[in-house]
C-alpha cells in the first residue's frame, strides 16, 4: 500500500483594525537594529526585556516583526504585540501659573495563539540561515557598555508538535504576512491539532472558510487550509 506524507498550508496574513487614537509606534524595547518587514526569524541571545519575557509568559525563542506587529516564537505558543501611542496631559508650575505639559508614552499590547496539549518536548529547528547578523543593547547591563549579537534564519520549523506532527513557518515571497505548514507523518491524527486564542478574542468564519479573529487592538486572518501530498498534488 503506497503511503503519502500530507501537508497542511495556511496563510495568515495581519490587518490593523482601523480604530480611533492609535498612531505611528515604536518598539518597547530598545533594539540596536531597526529593521521593517525583515523577512527572518530572530533567535534569542538575551535581547529581551524582563516585560517582554513576562508578557509573552513561555521563554522567547525568536522573534520578528510584520510592519506594526511583532511576533514571539515559544515553544507552544506564538505571541503578537502591537504598540500604540497614548498622550498623558500634565500640569506644571506654580499656583496660578501652570504650564500644561503633553508626554507620549508607548503601550505595548499583547495577544497570544497557543498550540493546546502539544509535545512537551517539542524541539525548534532553523533553515536558510541569513549572512546578516543582528546586533542589540543588552537590557541586563545598565551601563550600555555591553550588545548581543544573534543570528537570524528564513524558516522555523517545530518537530513533534504533536505525535508525527510537524509545524513551520516561513515568509511567502509575493505577499506579506507569515505563511505555515502543518506537515502530517503517517500515524498522525488532525484531530489533535488545536489552536487556542487569547480569551479576549473575537472569533468568526466568512462563507470561504477564513477566520477572523478580532483582538482589543488588532485583527488578523487565517485563511482556511489547503491540502496537498508531499508531491504537490491536491487534496479536495
Amino acid at each position: 500500500m503506497k503511503t503519502h506524507t500530507y501537508m497542511f498550508f495556511a496563510l495568515l496574513i495581519f490587518m490593523l483594525c482601523v480604530k480611533i487614537g492609535f498612531a505611528q509606534s515604536s518598539p518597547a524595547s530598545a533594539w540596536a537594529t531597526q529593521f521593517s518587514d525583515r523577512k527572518v526569524f530572530i533567535e534569542n541571545k538575551g535581547q529581551f526585556t524582563e516585560g517582554e519575557q513576562r508578557s509573552v509568559k513561555e521563554k522567547i525563542l525568536f522573534y520578528t516583526r510584520q510592519g506594526k506587529l511583532h511576533f514571539y516564537f515559544s515553544a507552544h505558543s506564538l505571541t503578537f504585540r502591537y504598540d500604540s501611542m497614548q498622550t498623558n496631559q500634565e500640569e506644571r508650575g506654580e499656583p496660578g501659573h501652570k504650564k500644561e505639559e503633553k508626554h507620549k508614552t508607548v503601550v505595548p499590547f499583547y495577544f497570544q495563539m497557543s498550540w493546546e496539549n502539544a509535545n512537551m518536548n517539542v524541539t525548534a529547528e532553523t533553515q536558510n540561515p541569513v549572512q546578516d547578523y543582528f546586533t542589540y543593547e543588552n537590557p541586563q547591563d545598565e551601563s550600555g557598555q555591553t550588545g548581543i549579537i544573534t543570528h537570524a534564519y528564513e524558516k522555523l520549523i517545530y518537530r513533534n508538535l504533536y505525535k508525527n506532527i510537524d509545524v513551520e513557518f516561513y515568509f511567502p515571497k509575493d505577499s506579506g504576512g507569515i505563511k505555515y505548514n502543518i506537515l502530517l507523518r503517517p500515524g498522525a491524527d488532525v484531530s489533535h491539532i488545536k489552536m487556542r486564542y487569547s480569551p479576549n478574542a473575537s472569533i468568526s468564519q466568512t462563507g470561504e472558510g477564513n477566520l477572523k479573529i478580532y483582538s482589543p487592538a488588532f485583527s488578523l486572518i487565517d485563511h482556511a487550509p489547503k491540502t496537498f501530498y508531499e508531491n504537490g498534488e491536491p487534496i479536495s
